[in-house]
């Protein structure tokens, strides 16, 4: 099990530009970047796999940006949020992950407040078998959650667990959504212990705003 108390310890965990960082509007470079973001084949979850301090969710679906083609391979969850988005943190942030033929990454963090109930969470959390993979008995649909994105950073970082490899594309949505009171607290008796990864020097790299 990966120990978040020992941050300082991770290979690599010092070098170039690493992620999570804390996202302020006022240090953008550019507030009016349109990112030609297409969703070429629904999101869809297909398996649950617990992954120690998390869970997982893997499947198929692909996307294009800027007319380079991205597959999807997880989604998973760090609470509280690893990044900060004008100094706040949220009880969750979810990764989207994806990758090119190439291996390029690029992940699309979305950040969830208190609110109301996701339906999507509840099946993942009613699924979820302590130490196994399995198959979920209904596809789940995650693509509304990459639509409408209006409010977004992008920034070039790393992976925020080992072996924090560096050269991912992130893109961070400004706009929260929602999960429940019930929800949060169901996941954390799943999960006691944070899995966010401390905030990491921003190094003079730029931030982007904009839309997808």
């Amino acid at each position: 099990m990966l120990n978040y108390r020992q941050q300082d310890k991770w290979d690599n965990g010092n070098e170039g530009f690493q992620s999570p960082i804390s996202l302020i509007y006022d240090d953008v470079i550019n507030n009016q970047t349109d990112w030609q973001f297409d969703i070429k084949s629904p999101i869809l979850g297909q398996l649950i796999e617990d992954s120690n301090n998390t869970f997982r969710i893997t499947g198929t679906g692909n996307v294009t940006i800027n007319q380079i083609n991205f597959q999807f391979q997880e989604l998973h969850f760090h609470a509280p949020s690893e990044h900060l988005i004008d100094k706040q943190q949220y009880p969750m942030e979810w990764h989207f992950v994806f990758k090119t033929n190439a291996m390029q990454t690029m992940v699309i963090g979305k950040m969830a407040t208190e609110g109301k109930s996701s339906p999507v969470f509840d099946i993942i959390l009613d699924e979820y078998v302590s130490g196994e993979q399995t198959k979920l008995s209904k596809h789940i649909d995650l693509t509304p959650f990459l639509q409408g994105l209006d409010h977004v950073y992008h920034y070039q970082g790393s992976l925020t667990t080992p072996p924090l490899t560096q050269g991912v594309e992130w893109y961070v949505d400004k706009d929260p959504f929602s999960l429940s009171e019930l929800q949060i607290e169901r996941y954390q008796d799943i999960f006691a212990l944070p899995n966010n990864r401390k905030i990491q020097p921003m190094k003079h790299r730029p931030v982007s705003f904009g839309k997808m």
